[in-house]
């Protein structure tokens, strides 16, 4: 839009955008008549244009939104997996199945984001998933070696001695990385 007083022009662009669209022909309907038809039209491409990058930028706002979902969460905390192998190897060992073992641990209080990782490991479980195949769909908790040794646990029927290895090589590995 071509305009005498750029400033003021701008002002009135600003407001125009947070008025209800009823108050728009009214409130400019003095102007009109001395627009022609070219700057009516320029008016109206640029009234269009920012509506169409207020919706493109809502657009990927939502769509960021999503891929967000998508995204390797943080990693748990290998201070937070050593007692959580030690105390589910113990109930294990103990003969108490995979899945009351999972609900003990969590209703005992872990960390919030180990909760979480403890819900969807027993809603795994709960669906029929092995232990393995549970944790190797939380990789923020459970590394490819850590899944591999699950799985080898649960084959050879020894699943309580292979979390003791996860969990003492998890100790080895933060006392590695203390020094």
């Amino acid at each position: 839009v071509f305009v005498d007083d750029p400033a003021g022009e701008e002002e009135r662009l600003l407001q125009l955008e947070v008025m209800p669209a009823g108050q728009l022909d009214g409130e400019f309907a003095e102007h009109d008549a001395g627009l022609d038809v070219a700057e009516q039209r320029a008016f109206t491409i640029t009234f269009e244009l920012d509506r169409d990058v207020d919706q493109a930028a809502n657009d990927v706002r939502d769509r960021v939104a999503s891929v967000r979902g998508l995204l390797p969460r943080r990693r748990i905390a290998r201070r937070e997996l050593i007692p959580f192998c030690y105390h589910l190897e113990q109930l294990l060992a103990a003969g108490v199945p995979p899945f009351e073992s999972l609900a003990l641990l969590r209703d005992a209080g872990a960390e919030p984001r180990l909760q979480q990782v403890i819900d969807a490991l027993i809603a795994d479980v709960e669906r029929g998933l092995p232990l393995s195949g549970a944790a190797a769909r939380q990789p923020e908790a459970f590394s490819a070696v850590a899944v591999s040794l699950l799985r080898a646990g649960e084959q050879a029927g020894r699943l309580p001695e292979a979390i003791r290895d996860i969990g003492a090589a998890l100790a080895q590995e933060e006392e590695l990385a203390s020094h």
